[in-house]
Parts: C-alpha cells; structure tokens; sequence
C-alpha cells in the first residue's frame, strides 16, 4: 500500500478508522481478481491479524476479540476496483 492509498482510506472513512491501526500485507498487486492464489495469500497474511472465515488461525495471530479480531465490508466489488 502507498501512502496516497493509506491517505484515501483515512479521508473516505474517517469515523471507521478513528484509533485504528492500518495493515499493509505487502502482496504485490499481480493478481486478477478473485485469483486462488490470491485468496491463498489473502488468507495466510490476514490470519496474522484477525480471525479469517473457512480457516484456522495461524499461530501468531490475533486471539478472537483482539485489536483486530474482526473486518467489516463496507464497499461493494466494484468500489474495490476502481
């Protein structure tokens, strides 16, 4: 993530990131959407920070109800492309 990402995200949802911590999970951005190996490698790095559904945690990660135990989906598929 860049910083002008990080800084589109704080002006689009203020109130949503208030006293939160950001992530980046440093996976390049050379996947079509909805690749498997994408959601394989989604899956490893967010397991670090919150409980993902459809999988265990892997050790190290958040316990559930911690700083980052859950995501919400505020946008719609298509907001995430543009």
């Amino acid at each position: 993530m860049e910083k002008s990402h990080l800084n589109r995200l704080r002006r689009k949802y203020p109130d949503a990131l208030a006293g939160k911590r950001v992530v980046c999970l440093h996976i390049p951005d050379e996947f079509e959407f909805m690749d498997p190996a994408l959601i394989t490698q989604l899956r490893t790095e967010l397991a670090r920070y919150v409980t993902v559904p459809g999988g265990e945690p892997e050790p190290g990660a958040a316990p559930s109800g911690g700083p980052a135990a859950s995501l919400s989906n505020s946008e719609s598929p298509e907001d995430r492309h543009r």
